[in-house]
């Protein structure tokens, strides 16, 4: 598996993964570094899922905005090249001195193999958001 970070020749590939998850498209300034503050993972060239991350302040990191390559049909495989770009984030997030860092999946595939990763895992939780719409 390769990580790389997210460029602005990915944008459309990107908008197109959010459109074939039936999802809203989210506007560039929402993202962190215009969209270009968030990473890519891949297996053999092929890329399987992004997601970004937001440094809020010297101690605190979270991602967010994670998408997934819906035309990926290796659900193994996709569970473990998601597992493995949260495990990245985290990791560099600590590496750049945060102390707590969070990210939020409903995939149970995901969230098994963070679990075999050693990660704690909330229950119960439900992410409540609202786009302010142009």
């Amino acid at each position: 598996m390769e990580i790389r970070q997210i460029k602005e020749s990915d944008f459309s590939m990107l908008n197109q993964w959010w459109l074939d998850h039936k999802l809203k498209i989210p506007e560039l300034e929402l993202l962190p570094d215009n969209g270009t503050g968030g990473f890519i993972v891949s297996i053999d060239g092929e890329d399987i899922a992004a997601a970004y991350l937001y440094f809020t302040n010297s101690s605190i990191a979270y991602g967010d905005f994670l998408i997934s390559n819906a035309n990926y049909k290796n659900n193994r495989y996709k569970a473990k090249a998601i597992a493995y770009l949260v495990d990245y984030g985290f990791r560099l997030a600590f590496k750049k001195g945060c102390t707590y860092t969070w990210m939020n999946s409903k995939v149970n595939g995901v969230i098994n193999q963070c679990k075999q990763l050693g990660y704690d895992l909330g229950k119960g939780y439900t992410l409540i958001y609202k786009y302010k719409y142009k």
